[in-house]
């Protein structure tokens, strides 16, 4: 299995075959919209990715400032959102100092999805001093921020997947007051077969072999929304 580096820097293919999968009810567009109207807003997204996240919201909006660190996983999402290329501007950024970058932009939200947990565990050895940073930028880019992040994969109860995102969505909501909406956002895919390579591809072998010990086309999976 390559390092989820790896997978962001070289297997764009491989990353939109997993998230083009996820939330086949369409649960977390629906949440996100009723939390928020994106009507004629200016948004700035971190870790834009392959546009799993602005597809959920491109059609409505003004303008959108798609950042990624990565170059590659951002010519992906050109490809993705060609249709839309008239309002979407796309950057290479790091979500760490992204506030003294993009504070300018006079953006009205700044929304991220399963970025920040990356870099919060990046950065373990000062969790509470990353999370503050993070906060503190999308503070300066807008004036709402929506951040969504994962609660578990394979799993029947939402709950934070290790310990480095239990400090960050605690901090989120007990240090910087965010509320929480838990989304169900499970995949579903055509085989078997295809559900062990994929999940197992990102998630790593043993997620392979726990899919293969279900025998399910459905895997379940909870993501939050913390917004402010």
């Amino acid at each position: 299995m390559p390092s989820m580096f790896e997978i962001y820097l070289k297997h764009a293919d491989r990353y939109d075959e997993l998230v083009t999968r996820e939330d086949y009810k369409g649960n977390l567009p629906a949440t996100l919209h009723r939390l928020y109207d994106f009507t004629g807003k200016r948004v700035v997204e971190l870790g834009t990715g392959t546009g799993r996240v602005t597809a959920l919201y491109i059609d409505l909006v003004s303008e959108a400032l798609c950042c990624d660190r990565s170059v590659h996983m951002l010519q992906r999402a050109k490809e993705n959102l060609a249709a839309f290329t008239d309002k979407i501007v796309f950057k290479q950024v790091e979500n760490l100092g992204a506030g003294d970058l993009l504070a300018g932009y006079g953006a009205d939200t700044v929304i991220e999805g399963w970025a920040f947990g990356h870099t919060v565990s990046e950065h373990d050895a000062d969790i509470d001093g990353t999370v503050d940073a993070l906060v503190t930028g999308c503070r300066r880019i807008a004036g709402k921020t929506i951040i969504i992040e994962s609660l578990g994969t394979n799993v029947e109860i939402p709950s934070p997947p290790n310990n480095d995102l239990l400090q960050f969505y605690t901090l989120l909501e007990e240090k910087h007051g965010f509320s929480r909406e838990v989304v169900s956002t499970n995949y579903w895919f055509e085989t078997l077969e295809d559900a062990m390579r994929i999940m197992g591809f990102f998630f790593g072998e043993e997620m392979g072999k726990a899919v293969a010990e279900r025998g399910s086309l459905v895997i379940p999976e909870y993501t939050g929304i913390w917004y402010r």
